[in-house]
């Protein structure tokens, strides 16, 4: 019989004891005569759906994932960047699909692997895999091979299996905690996976803090200690503050610590604008580094990127710009460095003044960035009076005088007061106008001896001055430039609301309100004249206002309420 090149003859074989059928196809092939045997078609009932079929069916949906991504590379590229990120996002993809597969399967499967992943497991490892991290997910963490433990890690850092990056960043680093007693080795990787954790994912809690909270110190040494702000900041200045007369050894710490403070108070004045205090002093390096989250990890890039800035010290700068990530140091420009100059001087002229120093010191705020620029002009803000209020307020904490008493002296105190109380208790049937003249003897016959007792009690050692280190004292150090031409006035309990605030506002603070009322002026405009924020002069007549007529005088705008101008106005008129 002929056969043409394009022709497929066909025999079916004979039927089998088992109701098997085959066919036997022959084709054209380089040896005449040769042909394959084709298996069609079999009259078997289908095995029962049972939990292991349904089980290996998952597994195969699981693996035609990656039968669809499939791209050829040699062995000797496994390490290539390229074929590990497409190994990376067929291992999230897989992820997905297996995020809430849970399974009990009573042996351990032995796996290793580079980069471990589903796709190099066979069945038993898969269930080996699947039912250790049940467990863990549970709360309970066993010893397992290593490259088990590290497909756990990858699913956390893609954030498989959990709610938020805040529940990732907690199970990553419980499970790291706990599993690092097997085997410590992954010491060299975890630590620093979590510190691009908090570079990657937006989370509430910085990575200072959380180092802290931790006790990861050991891990981080350049976080290890607080932050020395002074050391920072003191060589980016031109102002050598250890050269000035006031800048001796007696004053060493409170100039220290004074200059801590300050910084933070303009760290919270920028944060309340929504800047960063130190991304707008410091400025990246002209030659950026490519950086990639979590080297050395099977990690997909799998969250949109918005485009920020995240600083985890002077000397870490990450940039994500159009979902590209690089990293620098931090430099100053000379604008900021004139800033920095700025805010150790005025620091320093503001202490002389509240310490009474014999000499003062001239400060002039030179050019500034235009962020600083912009928080000055459309804010409102006034630097000096910013520095110089929080100058007074580290003031008044470092001069506080704190008194503790032994609470075994005012128990007993206490005591013998309630024994002296009985004693002078007058009997319910005594007359109306005796009652009332002994209770008036026993009161005022109860607090000479209570206070008595409370005085000669307390001795030297139930009294401890926790923090005397300047000899001024704090009655000499003016808490509001505005008080200094504060109106005396009597009591304001004998006086009627209107007329005991007026008691209490300043010959400023009348002036201002005078202009306010009569539109003269603004209160922004007022506080700049003046050289103090204006939320602090409106907080501060709104709290007499509170005190004396039992309302705000002033709106958020700093506008007067419409109730309250006409009688301010009679009140202003009539001094």
């Amino acid at each position: 019989m002929n056969r043409n090149n394009d022709m497929t003859y066909k025999r079916s074989a004979s039927t089998l004891p088992d109701e098997t059928f085959y066919e036997i196809e022959y084709d054209t092939t380089p040896f005449p005569g040769v042909g394959r045997f084709v298996r069609t078609s079999e009259k078997l009932t289908p095995p029962e759906d049972n939990e292991d079929l349904q089980l290996r069916r998952r597994f195969q949906r699981m693996r035609e994932i990656a039968r669809s991504n499939h791209i050829r590379y040699p062995q000797s590229q496994f390490f290539d960047p390229v074929v590990r990120n497409h190994n990376a996002k067929i291992f999230y993809e897989q992820a997905l699909f297996m995020e809430d597969f849970t399974d009990e399967y009573d042996d351990i499967s032995n796996f290793t692997s580079y980069y471990p992943s589903y796709q190099q497991m066979g069945v038993e490892q898969l269930r080996t895999y699947f039912t250790w991290r049940t467990q863990v997910r549970k709360g309970i963490i066993s010893e397992i091979p290593l490259s088990y433990a590290y497909v756990y890690l990858y699913e956390l850092l893609m954030n498989i299996g959990v709610s938020d990056p805040e529940e990732g960043r907690e199970r990553l680093f419980s499970f790291w905690n706990e599993f690092r007693d097997y085997d410590d080795s992954i010491d060299q990787y975890v630590p620093r996976w979590l510190k691009d954790y908090h570079i990657y994912y937006p989370l509430s809690e910085s990575f200072e803090d959380f180092v802290k909270k931790k006790n990861l110190t050991a891990y981080f040494p350049e976080l290890a200690a607080p932050q020395d702000d002074f050391a920072l900041f003191r060589p980016l200045s031109r102002y050598e503050i250890e050269k000035s007369s006031f800048y001796t050894e007696e004053q060493k710490e409170l100039i220290h610590d004074c200059f801590l403070f300050v910084i933070k108070r303009l760290r919270q004045l920028f944060s309340r604008y929504d800047l960063d205090f130190d991304v707008t002093i410091f400025r990246p390096a002209h030659n950026m580094t490519a950086w990639t989250p979590f080297q050395k990890a099977l990690f997909h890039p799998w969250l949109a990127q918005p485009d920020r800035r995240v600083v985890l010290s002077p000397q870490e700068l990450y940039v994500c710009c159009g979902g590209k990530w690089t990293t620098s140091a931090l430099l100053l420009s000379e604008r900021n460095r004139r800033f920095i100059t700025y805010i150790f001087k005025q620091m320093e002229a503001s202490l002389r003044q509240v310490t009474q120093f014999r000499y003062k010191l001239s400060v002039k705020l030179g050019a500034v960035s235009e962020e600083i620029l912009f928080l000055m002009e459309v804010c409102g803000v006034s630097f000096e009076a910013v520095i110089h209020e929080a100058v007074l307020d580290f003031y008044r904490e470092w001069n506080k005088v704190i008194i503790q008493v032994d609470e075994a002296s005012l128990r007993r105190i206490r005591q013998e007061a309630l024994v002296t109380q009985e004693r002078l208790t007058v009997p319910e049937t005594a007359p109306l106008w005796e009652t009332a003249k002994q209770e008036s003897v026993r009161q005022e016959t109860f607090r000479q001896e209570f206070f008595q007792q409370e005085a000669t009690s307390l001795t030297k050692t139930d009294i401890e001055v926790a923090s005397i280190k300047n000899p001024i004292k704090i009655d000499s150090v003016k808490s509001d430039p505005l008080e200094a031409d504060l109106v005396g006035a009597a009591p304001t309990d004998s006086l009627s609301p209107w007329t005991a605030f007026g008691a209490e506002l300043t010959n400023r603070e009348r002036h201002i309100l005078s202009a306010l009322l009569y539109g003269e002026t603004s209160l922004p405009a007022a506080a700049r004249v003046e050289g103090i924020l204006p939320e602090v002069l409106a907080e501060g007549i709104n709290e007499k206002a509170v005190d004396c007529i039992g309302d705000s005088l002033m709106d958020e705008e700093f506008q007067i309420y419409e109730d309250y101008r006409e009688p301010l106005k009679q009140l202003l008129e009539a001094k």
